[in-house]
């Protein structure tokens, strides 16, 4: 038997080691929302694959070699809603860390309408601690459809149409400072005195 034989019957007799997941594992507050808006980005991409994960917690997240969480395979037999992922992977993130912040726990508040909702509010309570924000790694379409049920988009509000604007040139007000036509008021002097010679005539 050759040395390479034997070192592949060696590999294969070794036991594999065991997957590092998030079980009896503890974090900082600032690696759980990254690391949470990682796992909203993976479960973006499994839901909009039209499937469901099916189970979600500490023990079936794992760690690669470099530390970075990853979700488990979706289960074809997982019948529950895309909801019930989100929420199971909330309830994951909050037993993550010990002494969490009341951003951190915020964030974490159903109701959960989508995974990338999710990673939003996690992405909101870092900017509100003053932490770096992280990109949820999610490159495809928006998650229209929640469940099985899609999700309520809100209509465009109505466009109304504008009444045309009158160019009529606006009516100038009255001259009340106009000083009257002094013919006007030449016949008018005569036309007093006239009444007051009659008068004085009528009197002697």
């Amino acid at each position: 038997m050759s040395d390479d034989e034997t070192e592949d019957d060696a590999a294969q007799a070794r036991p594999a080691a065991p997957a590092l997941t998030w079980a009896d594992h503890t974090a900082t507050v600032q690696q759980a929302m990254e690391w949470g808006i990682e796992l909203c980005g993976q479960l973006a991409h499994v839901h909009d694959e039209d499937e469901v994960v099916g189970n979600i917690a500490p023990a079936t997240i794992t760690r690669t070699r470099f530390g970075q969480p990853r979700l488990p395979e979706p289960d074809p037999r997982a019948d529950h809603a895309a909801w019930a992922d989100v929420a199971a992977l909330a309830g994951a993130l909050e037993a993550l860390v010990p002494d969490p912040s009341p951003e951190f726990l915020n964030a974490l508040l159903p109701p959960y309408a989508s995974a990338l909702a999710l990673g939003e509010e996690l992405q909101d309570a870092q900017r509100a601690m003053g932490l770096p924000v992280a990109p949820i790694p999610f490159d495809g379409a928006p998650v229209t459809q929640l469940g099985g049920l899609p999700l309520e988009v809100p209509p465009d509000p109505p466009t109304t149409a504008e009444a045309p604007a009158d160019r009529r040139p606006p009516e100038a007000a009255p001259d009340l400072h106009r000083r009257p036509n002094p013919w006007v008021l030449l016949v008018f002097a005569v036309v007093v005195l006239g009444v007051a010679v009659a008068v004085g005539l009528g009197w002697r």
